[in-house]
Parts: structure tokens; sequence; C-alpha cells
């Protein structure tokens, strides 16, 4: 734990055991840059597929943005050693799973819907939400909400969390600069 009880989701609650594991994995750094796609990609997606109203070809391109998105975070994990191109993301994640949620290959498949392609919008719409949320609820911590009412609140408190972190592991903090600039 941090000597502010900061923790890496942002929330100011003590870090438990997987975080404080993933940090000297991957280190802090990428661990943010997880964090952050979790917070801004994957929560923006969720809320786009909640919203698809009935179009289905839509939704249909948000669950490849999900994959690659989850390939995106799966490969920041690796130590950005499982770098994929973008163009190939989405065929590397199905045929290799992602790892950071125990999914396989065929397993990803099958959250995505890729296993009937007569899936109608309801049934689809579900999957997607289904594995946005078990995104979210697996990582250590809690995401800040990005688009709520307190939304710029919430991400800057997780960014000073972010920052005592870094301040307590003697890590450059230089890393959150393009995050505060995107805000």
């Amino acid at each position: 734990m941090t000597s502010r009880n900061a923790s890496l989701a942002g929330n100011g609650q003590a870090e438990d055991l997987p975080a404080k594991i993933l940090v000297e994995s991957v280190g802090l750094a990428s661990l943010v840059e997880f964090y952050w796609i979790a917070l801004h990609r994957i929560q923006n997606t969720l809320e786009d597929i909640e919203g698809a109203d009935d179009r289905l070809e839509y939704l249909k391109g948000l669950r490849v943005l999900l994959i690659e998105y989850l390939q995106e975070m799966d490969g920041v994990l690796s130590g950005g050693t499982r770098v994929v191109d973008t163009l190939h993301s989405v065929p590397y994640a199905l045929e290799h799973g992602i790892s950071f949620l125990g999914l396989g290959g065929a397993q990803l498949a099958q959250a995505v819907g890729f296993q009937d392609d007569a899936l109608d919008f309801a049934t689809l719409q579900t999957c997607l939400q289904k594995l946005c949320k078990l995104t979210l609820a697996s990582l250590p911590g809690s995401i800040p909400d990005a688009q709520g009412n307190s939304a710029q609140r919430e991400v800057l408190r997780a960014i000073r969390g972010w920052s005592a972190v870094a301040h307590d592991m003697s890590e450059d903090l230089g890393f959150l600069k393009s995050r505060l600039q995107e805000m």
C-alpha cells in the first residue's frame, strides 16, 4: 500500500495483492495505460453498446472495437511483448484469447457472439454488455465513471492517485502528461 493510501484505480482505497503484483511485473506506466484504456475506451464502448438503438451493423462494428481494445489491454499487461498491429488485433485475439480475462480464443469468440451469424440485436447487445462489465469488474480496484456528472473530478482523482503511487515508487510522472492533455 502506498503512503498516501492511493490505489492504482485512483479511488483512494488500499490496493489489493493483484494490483501490487501487476505493478511489479509490468511497471506503473504500463498499468496506468491499462487502466486508461478501461476508463475511456471500454466504458465508452459499453455506453455506445447500451445506446445502439436496434442498429445491428453498428453493434457489430462496436464488437470489433471492443476486441481491439481488449487485445490492446492484454498487450500492455504483457509488457509490450504482444503488441499487435491494429489490422491483425482481432484475428490475433480470436486465436490467442485475452489472457487477463482468462478467455481463450474460442471463449472470446463465443463471448462476442461470433458463434452464430444469425444473432439478433438484443442477443448480441447482451453478449457485448456482459463482456464489457466482466472486463471492468475483473480489474483490481474500481474504475472511475468517465461518463457521469462528476466525470472530470473522478478522472482527476484517479490521476492524483496514480501520481501518488508514482511518487511513492520514485517513478517519473512524465507518462501522466499525455493523459492530462487527453482530458
